[in-house]
């Protein structure tokens, strides 16, 4: 787990040295995603912050929240963002990934395998490896858009 762990954060350390260097008018344009910069990260601090909460959840042995329209919650996460500025989504992407990693860091043994529902297969495990998937996309996506 240690290893994945030290991905993501490589990852983060990424995208957040690349974010400091965004200009003004990069912030806006388009990348492969049809999202431009600062919506990707809006869409990243989204899922953080139900990743976070799922976590939580786990680690006081409660029954996790399962978001059913995973559309509608991909839309709504950038749209609650949109009249955020720039500095403050970027700030909250900064914060929610530390969250996250020391959460992860902070996870016992036993927590790793264990599933955050009843109804969902989903694993700490399983999650930490899709998070890093996930970025890499998004990433890869905004390096596009910076081209």
């Amino acid at each position: 787990m240690q290893e994945n762990i030290e991905k993501l954060e490589a990852i983060r350390t990424e995208i957040i040295h690349v974010l400091s260097k965004v200009k003004p008018d990069d912030r806006t344009r388009i990348t492969s995603d049809s999202w431009n910069i600062k919506d990707i990260i809006s869409h990243l601090n989204n899922w953080l912050v139900l990743d976070i909460d799922h976590l939580e959840s786990l680690k006081q042995s409660k029954e996790a929240y399962w978001e059913p329209d995973m559309e509608k919650f991909n839309t709504g996460g950038v749209a609650q963002r949109k009249t955020r500025d720039w500095q403050d989504v970027r700030q909250e992407f900064s914060q929610l990934n530390q969250k996250i990693i020391d959460l992860y860091r902070s996870l016992s043994e036993d927590l790793w395998h264990k599933t955050f529902t009843k109804t969902h297969s989903l694993t700490p495990e399983e999650s930490l490896k899709e998070e890093i998937n996930h970025w890499n996309h998004h990433f890869k996506s905004i390096q596009f858009g910076l081209k």
